[in-house]
C-alpha cells in the first residue's frame, strides 16, 4: 500500500504477475503514464511500461448502467535470460459497463457483487529476436465481478486470443 495505490501479486500455476495499482479521482488505473506492471514464468520475464494512458480501468463506485472507458499505449520488453529478447509496441482501448448485482461462488467463498461487461480491441507490434510480426489485432470481451472489500473474484474473457476463466481461489487483506 502506498498514499497513491497499491500492488497486487497474482500466481496462476508457473506465471507471477505484479500489478501496481494507481488511485486517481477516485477511480483505479493499473498503468497509469509512466508506471510499469511485470509478468515471469520459470524462465521468461515481461516487463510493461506505459508511455500513455487516459481514463480508467475500474471506477470508485458501480452504478447499474454506467460506462467507462481506458486508452492505454504500452512498450513491453521481453528477455528469458538467454537467446530470446523481444519488444512490443500495444495500444488499446478497453469500454465497460455496469449490468447489476449477482451473487458469484468461486472457490474462495461465495460473495454478492457487481457484474461488469468490457469489450477491449488491442493493436500490438511485436518484435522477436529482430524479426517483427505485426500488427496484430485482438479483440477481447470480458465479463467481470467484483465483491466490495474484496475486489474482483471471478473474470470470463472470450476473443481472438482464445477463453479464459480465472477465479479467486485465496486472499489477505492487510
Amino acid at each position: 500500500l502506498s498514499d497513491t495505490g497499491f500492488t497486487t501479486v497474482d500466481a496462476f500455476s508457473a506465471v507471477t504477475r505484479t500489478v501496481h495499482w494507481s488511485c486517481g479521482p477516485g477511480n483505479l488505473t493499473t498503468l497509469a503514464t509512466g508506471s510499469s506492471n511485470s509478468v515471469s514464468g520459470s524462465s521468461v520475464k515481461l516487463t510493461i511500461d506505459s508511455a500513455n494512458a487516459t481514463g480508467y480501468i475500474i471506477p470508485n463506485a458501480f452504478t447499474d448502467g454506467q460506462t467507462w472507458s481506458e486508452d492505454l499505449t504500452v512498450n513491453g520488453t521481453l528477455d528469458d535470460g538467454n537467446k530470446t529478447k523481444g519488444t512490443m509496441v500495444s495500444e488499446s482501448t478497453t469500454d465497460c459497463t455496469t449490468v447489476g448485482a449477482e451473487s458469484v461462488k468461486v472457490p474462495a467463498g461465495t460473495f454478492d457483487t457487481v457484474k461488469i461487461t468490457c469489450h477491449g480491441n488491442q493493436v500490438a507490434t511485436v518484435t522477436i529476436n529482430g524479426t517483427s510480426g505485426g500488427p496484430i489485432t485482438t479483440i477481447q470481451d470480458s465479463t467481470q465481478w467484483y465483491a466490495k472489500g474484496v475486489g474482483l473474484v471471478q473474470t470470463m474473457n472470450s476473443g481472438d486470443a482464445g477463453n479464459e476463466t480465472i477465479q479467486l481461489i485465496q486472499y489477505s487483506i492487510p
